[in-house]
């Protein structure tokens, strides 16, 4: 079962969308450490950094950036598996 705090950082993959930048949001309000990429940078990834988040575009290397939570949508790994 997932304990709150257990994971102090998520990174969200595709983070600049309407539902996961909210979700991402609220964590970031809540006292997480997120990160996350998506396609290009926007006004949505740009406020979350201005709320502390780090977000990388999806054309950079990543690598790794310690224990974190992956979050993703579903839909994505399809597409990722394809």
């Amino acid at each position: 079962m997932y304990k709150r705090k257990e994971h102090k950082h998520i990174h969200f993959v595709g983070i600049g969308g309407i539902g996961m930048s909210g979700i991402a949001e609220l964590l970031l309000h809540l006292g997480y450490k997120v990160s996350g990429s998506d396609l290009r940078k926007t006004d949505i990834t740009r406020r979350l950094e201005l709320a502390g988040g780090t977000i990388y575009e999806a054309t950079r290397q990543i690598g790794c950036l310690g224990p974190m939570l992956l979050w993703f949508q579903p839909l994505l790994l399809k597409i990722i598996l394809k």
